[in-house]
């Protein structure tokens, strides 16, 4: 008779330290990113690669978020909150390589008058830091 005392107990006791654990509200998805990249007119960059590399001393919690652009430069995306650098990488269509090209992966381009700098996580001008909430007003604007 004690075991199914004792199953009954373990059950009871489950479920009493399970019910807080299932009121905790479920935690914040990623804030998200807005923005815009321009060229040094102030003309839409559609169709590009928008690569945030986040800033971190410690390898295991660092992180890239790509977001495309569309017709508009406008692009969107979940991000977490931190320091990123801000790298830019056109949008190609993806041939197979010839023959004699096989295993070289091809160097990364940019939109034709883009800047090596901007493609470049060493030399990109671009650092921002994404808060708790968010950054929705972002406008990337290269120059020569």
């Amino acid at each position: 008779m004690s075991k199914p005392v004792s199953r009954i107990a373990f059950l009871l006791l489950g479920s009493v330290l399970l019910v807080p654990a299932c009121r905790k509200p479920p935690p914040a998805g990623e804030p998200e990113v807005k923005g815009r990249v321009e060229d040094a007119d102030g003309n839409p960059l559609p169709r590009v690669l928008v690569r945030f590399h986040s800033v971190q001393d410690d390898k295991a919690q660092y992180r890239t978020i790509s977001c495309l652009t569309d017709e508009s430069g406008a692009f969107s995306g979940k991000c977490p909150p931190g320091e990123y650098k801000i790298t830019l990488l056109a949008v190609q269509d993806v041939k197979p390589p010839a023959e004699k090209e096989k295993g070289k992966p091809p160097p990364p381009s940019l939109p034709p008058g883009v800047a090596k700098k901007y493609g470049s996580l060493a030399d990109t001008p671009w650092q921002v830091t994404v808060p708790p909430g968010g950054k929705k007003d972002l406008v990337l604007q290269t120059t020569p």
